[in-house]
Protein backbone atom coordinates (compact mmCIF):
# COMPACT_ATOMS: atom_id res chain seq x y z
CA UNK A 1 0.00 0.00 0.00
CA UNK A 2 1.28 3.35 -0.92
CA UNK A 3 0.35 5.85 1.90
CA UNK A 4 0.86 8.79 0.19
CA UNK A 5 -1.54 8.07 -3.00
CA UNK A 6 -3.79 6.83 -0.13
CA UNK A 7 -3.57 10.19 1.64
CA UNK A 8 -3.37 12.47 -1.54
CA UNK A 9 -7.26 10.11 -2.26
CA UNK A 10 -8.21 10.75 0.72
CA UNK A 11 -7.66 14.64 0.87
CA UNK A 12 -9.16 14.79 -2.67
CA UNK A 13 -12.08 12.57 -1.68
CA UNK A 14 -13.11 14.52 1.10
CA UNK A 15 -13.01 17.83 -1.13
CA UNK A 16 -15.08 16.04 -3.55
CA UNK A 17 -17.46 14.96 -0.96
CA UNK A 18 -18.08 18.04 0.97
CA UNK A 19 -18.11 20.27 -2.91
CA UNK A 20 -20.95 17.74 -3.73
CA UNK A 21 -22.78 18.26 -0.18
CA UNK A 22 -22.23 22.29 -0.31
CA UNK A 23 -23.63 21.62 -4.21
CA UNK A 24 -26.34 19.89 -3.99
CA UNK A 25 -27.48 19.94 -0.10
CA UNK A 26 -26.40 23.86 0.77
CA UNK A 27 -27.48 25.31 -2.63
CA UNK A 28 -30.11 23.06 -4.85
CA UNK A 29 -31.99 21.85 -2.38
CA UNK A 30 -31.35 24.40 0.31
CA UNK A 31 -35.05 25.42 1.22
CA UNK A 32 -36.10 21.64 1.26
CA UNK A 33 -34.72 21.81 4.75
CA UNK A 34 -36.99 24.70 5.86
CA UNK A 35 -40.22 22.24 6.61
CA UNK A 36 -38.13 20.24 9.20
CA UNK A 37 -35.56 22.96 10.09
CA UNK A 38 -36.45 22.64 13.97
CA UNK A 39 -34.58 19.12 13.79
CA UNK A 40 -31.53 20.49 12.65
CA UNK A 41 -28.62 22.81 14.43
CA UNK A 42 -28.90 26.66 13.50
CA UNK A 43 -26.06 27.40 11.28
CA UNK A 44 -24.16 29.31 14.11
CA UNK A 45 -23.70 26.40 15.92
CA UNK A 46 -23.18 23.98 13.19
CA UNK A 47 -20.32 25.77 12.56
CA UNK A 48 -18.65 25.30 15.59
CA UNK A 49 -19.04 21.75 15.18
CA UNK A 50 -17.23 21.83 11.47
CA UNK A 51 -13.99 20.82 12.28
CA UNK A 52 -15.27 18.02 13.85
CA UNK A 53 -17.65 16.86 10.72
CA UNK A 54 -14.53 17.51 8.60
CA UNK A 55 -11.91 15.41 10.46
CA UNK A 56 -14.34 12.63 10.68
CA UNK A 57 -15.10 12.75 6.93
CA UNK A 58 -11.67 12.75 6.21
CA UNK A 59 -11.07 9.59 8.50
CA UNK A 60 -14.00 7.88 6.79
CA UNK A 61 -12.81 8.80 3.31
CA UNK A 62 -9.22 7.77 4.46
CA UNK A 63 -10.39 4.24 5.80
CA UNK A 64 -12.71 3.57 2.17
CA UNK A 65 -9.27 4.23 0.55
CA UNK A 66 -7.30 1.81 2.98
CA UNK A 67 -10.52 -0.77 1.56
CA UNK A 68 -10.55 0.11 -1.88
CA UNK A 69 -6.48 -0.45 -1.79
CA UNK A 70 -6.42 -3.59 -0.38
CA UNK A 71 -8.74 -4.70 -2.85
CA UNK A 72 -6.84 -4.22 -5.65
CA UNK A 73 -9.08 -2.92 -8.05
CA UNK A 74 -8.29 -0.48 -10.82
CA UNK A 75 -10.20 2.34 -11.87
CA UNK A 76 -13.47 1.50 -13.78
CA UNK A 77 -14.34 -0.55 -10.71
CA UNK A 78 -13.60 3.14 -7.97
CA UNK A 79 -17.36 3.91 -9.71
CA UNK A 80 -18.97 0.28 -8.27
CA UNK A 81 -16.82 0.52 -4.95
CA UNK A 82 -18.26 3.88 -4.64
CA UNK A 83 -21.48 2.82 -5.35
CA UNK A 84 -21.74 -0.03 -3.00
CA UNK A 85 -20.63 2.63 0.00
CA UNK A 86 -23.01 4.72 -1.24
CA UNK A 87 -26.15 2.53 -0.83
CA UNK A 88 -24.31 1.03 2.43
CA UNK A 89 -24.08 4.64 3.60
CA UNK A 90 -27.67 6.07 2.54
CA UNK A 91 -28.91 2.99 4.38
CA UNK A 92 -27.05 3.97 7.55
CA UNK A 93 -27.41 7.60 7.67
CA UNK A 94 -30.33 9.87 5.74
CA UNK A 95 -32.90 6.71 5.72
CA UNK A 96 -32.04 6.13 9.81
CA UNK A 97 -32.52 9.95 9.78
CA UNK A 98 -35.66 10.11 7.91
CA UNK A 99 -36.97 6.83 9.82
CA UNK A 100 -36.07 8.36 13.26
CA UNK A 101 -36.52 12.17 12.78
CA UNK A 102 -39.46 14.10 12.00
CA UNK A 103 -38.32 14.44 8.25
CA UNK A 104 -40.17 15.86 5.56
CA UNK A 105 -40.38 12.54 2.79
CA UNK A 106 -38.90 15.12 -0.28
CA UNK A 107 -36.36 16.15 1.81
CA UNK A 108 -35.00 12.38 2.56
CA UNK A 109 -35.90 10.80 -0.52
CA UNK A 110 -33.29 13.96 -2.08
CA UNK A 111 -30.64 13.26 1.01
CA UNK A 112 -30.75 9.34 0.12
CA UNK A 113 -29.99 10.03 -3.87
CA UNK A 114 -27.40 12.90 -3.24
CA UNK A 115 -26.03 10.41 -0.39
CA UNK A 116 -25.45 7.60 -2.69
CA UNK A 117 -24.03 9.88 -5.53
CA UNK A 118 -21.68 11.26 -3.17
CA UNK A 119 -19.75 8.34 -2.21
CA UNK A 120 -19.87 7.43 -6.13
CA UNK A 121 -18.37 10.67 -6.86
CA UNK A 122 -15.84 9.28 -4.23
CA UNK A 123 -14.90 6.12 -5.20
CA UNK A 124 -14.66 7.03 -8.18
CA UNK A 125 -11.85 9.59 -7.18
CA UNK A 126 -10.34 7.31 -5.09
CA UNK A 127 -10.04 4.69 -8.05
CA UNK A 128 -8.56 7.19 -10.19
CA UNK A 129 -6.32 8.77 -7.98
CA UNK A 130 -5.24 5.35 -6.08
CA UNK A 131 -3.75 3.45 -8.78
CA UNK A 132 -2.16 -0.03 -7.94
CA UNK A 133 1.28 -0.34 -9.53
CA UNK A 134 1.18 -1.68 -12.39
CA UNK A 135 2.81 -5.38 -12.44
CA UNK A 136 5.94 -5.10 -15.00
Amino acid sequence: MNYSRLAIAAVVGTIVYFAWGYLIEGWLIRDHFIPSQSIYRDSVTMQKYMPLGLFCSFVAIFVMAVVYAKSGRAVPSGALFGLLFGIFAACIHPISNYVTMNLDTRLGVETTASCIVQWTLVGITIGFLYKPRSRA
